[in-house]
């Protein structure tokens, strides 16, 4: 016993034995913290925390006009059937107040809505004005490792009249929060890279 206990010490003194343990216990930490709940809960923690430690920045430039389930029945309309003649009155205001540019996180994307009068006076709107950014679906689907893409750019009638056009997608956690929107590449920028990308452009 006293070799065994003499041969195992200076085992454990050998310079690879800690680096092998301490490379083993970084593994099983590493997937303890992909497998297990707690390791999505620091993930999350990692982009909220910055953001409850940090002074509010007042943003004075910028201003955001958005539908929601209360607006529908307020501006009587159907959300399947939203008359776009109101986003062209919106497109119209924006110009006439100067806003530098609009940017459309909704998807203009039925393919089979018929393009009645009110589509050609917001496309129309959109052309007048020069600066304005729709949004585009994109869906991935890994499934059997398979990939699957899928993209549906606005309507022809507004693409062609639009600045530009980049992918709408947030990601949603569990807990409804967005914390990362899809990032878009080199063919299928996403919305908010196309806009960064056409205000460099015309902002001074």
């Amino acid at each position: 016993m006293p070799l065994l206990s003499e041969k195992l010490r200076k085992q454990l003194h050998q310079p690879w034995f800690g680096g092998s343990v301490g490379a083993l216990l970084t593994i099983v930490l590493g997937l303890c913290l992909l497998l297990f709940p707690v390791g999505k809960g620091l993930r999350d923690w990692s982009y909220d925390l910055p953001f409850l430690l940090r002074s509010d920045k007042l943003i004075d430039d910028v201003m955001i006009v958005y539908l929601d389930e209360k607006s529908y029945p307020e501006l009587g309309q159907d959300p399947a059937a939203f008359d776009r003649s109101l986003h062209a009155r919106l497109v119209k205001r924006l110009q006439a107040d100067g806003a530098r540019m609009a940017v459309f996180d909704i998807l203009f994307i039925d393919t089979n809505r018929p393009i009645t009068a009110s589509e050609r006076e917001f496309a129309q709107a959109i052309q007048a004005y020069g600066k304005v950014v729709l949004g585009a679906q994109f869906h991935e689907d890994k499934h059997l490792g398979v990939p699957f893409n899928m993209l549906k750019p606005p309507i022809d009638l507004l693409r062609t009249n639009a600045a530009g056009w980049g992918v709408a997608k947030i990601h949603r956690d569990t807990d409804f929060a967005a914390r990362s929107h899809h990032p878009g590449d080199d063919r299928y920028p996403s919305l908010a890279w196309k806009a960064a990308e056409l205000a460099g452009h015309w902002l001074p």
